[in-house]
């Protein structure tokens, strides 16, 4: 059931390398459908072999500060964090509709849990914020539904 540069058993152990690595195994569980899932081993220093599916990240997304306000702009920070694997995309939709104008957002940082996160941030003119009606920060990644956090201008502490 198990095709990979590994065999089922033990996969070695680099931890005197202090390595941190990411090796994609490829597991068939059904010889019938020839259904192929991927799944990932890694080691993190002072860790062992670890493995993994998909792990959706957790979304918190902090409104822009009373001081911007008063400044006529507005960045709102989307954390992303706890998901596998590292290509999850953070995106932002602006009163329903999707921008990537004014969008930063930072290079995965490794846990050592194994789990990755990220940040990014969308700056709108105080205005823009004002009349947006929501700004929704997602996180994507392909053959997953997308993890949604949204949050109403209207319903942030004045």
């Amino acid at each position: 059931c198990l095709s990979s540069q590994h065999t089922e058993g033990n996969v070695g152990t680099k931890s005197e390398e202090k390595l941190i690595e990411l090796i994609p195994l490829i597991i068939s569980c059904s010889r019938e459908k020839h259904i192929w899932k991927h799944i990932y081993v890694f080691l993190t220093p002072g860790l062992k072999w670890h493995s993994a599916g998909v792990v959706r990240p957790t979304l918190t997304v902090l409104p822009p500060s009373k001081e911007e306000d008063k400044q006529s702009s507005a960045t709102v920070v989307c954390l992303a964090t706890g998901g596998f694997p590292s290509n999850w995309k953070l995106g932002w939709t602006v009163g329903g509709t999707s921008t990537s104008s004014g969008v930063s957002t930072s290079l995965e940082v490794l846990g050592t849990d194994g789990r990755y996160s990220w940040s990014s941030t969308l700056s709108l003119s105080a205005d823009q914020w004002r009349k947006a009606g929501s700004v929704s920060c997602e996180a994507s990644l392909s053959g997953q539904s997308p993890v949604t956090q949204t949050l109403d201008p209207d319903h942030c502490s004045e």
